[in-house]
């Protein structure tokens, strides 16, 4: 998936893929799936039951959401959903993905006539930009969303921190980095000796 993502979507930029952000948006959707759809789910996320997947979920977002003061790290974690209000979700839906996932969960969404996919796509930026204090901007571009859209699903990660052990500047040498078409570049490598941390 990140490997098809890079090479059409983020081709020539500096992209990153989280896997816990992954692991969350999966196992939110598994949630709103049943049968065979939630046997896949928990298969693909090797979990036993929603319960299990849910128990981790729940420690991984505390985990991301944990308090920092100012000498740690900075982060922060957010998720959203958002849901065409002409279907009939249930609620117990929402309930697991605010209460567990930290996911704001809103069922006004809708490429439906009514709101428009354009006015989804200006409201999750909204809410987007100021839940990451406006380090995220437009996630959503211009006509990004269609009529076919029912469901978006969307987080952002932060994470803002100091090495443990600075690097010596002098110590930076150039080096082979490998892309994904087999070409390498030359860029500026940081190195260490130190094997301790």
């Amino acid at each position: 998936m990140a490997k098809n993502y890079q090479l059409r979507e983020a081709k020539d930029k500096n992209f990153v893929f989280p896997p816990c952000s992954v692991q969350l948006a999966l196992s939110l959707l598994a949630n709103g799936s049943n049968c065979s759809t939630l046997k896949e789910f928990l298969a693909m996320l090797e979990a036993k039951d929603l319960n299990y997947l849910n128990t981790t979920g729940k420690e991984l977002t505390d985990l991301l959401l944990g308090s920092t003061d100012e000498e740690g790290p900075q982060k922060f974690f957010l998720g959203g959903v958002w849901i065409d209000k002409s279907y009939n979700i249930n609620l117990s839906f929402k309930t697991i993905a605010e209460n567990i996932y930290q996911t704001k969960a809103d069922f006004l969404m809708g490429a439906s006539i009514m709101w428009g996919a354009n006015n989804v796509i200006v409201e999750a930026n909204r809410i987007i930009k100021e839940a990451t204090h406006g380090l995220i901007k437009n996630l959503l571009g211009p006509n990004s969303l269609d009529t076919r859209i029912r469901l978006l699903l969307a987080n952002a990660l932060y994470f803002k921190g100091t090495w443990y052990e600075n690097f010596d500047k002098m110590r930076t040498k150039d080096s082979e980095f490998y892309l994904l078409d087999g070409n390498s570049v030359q860029v500026p490598f940081m190195t260490s000796n130190s094997l301790d941390h």
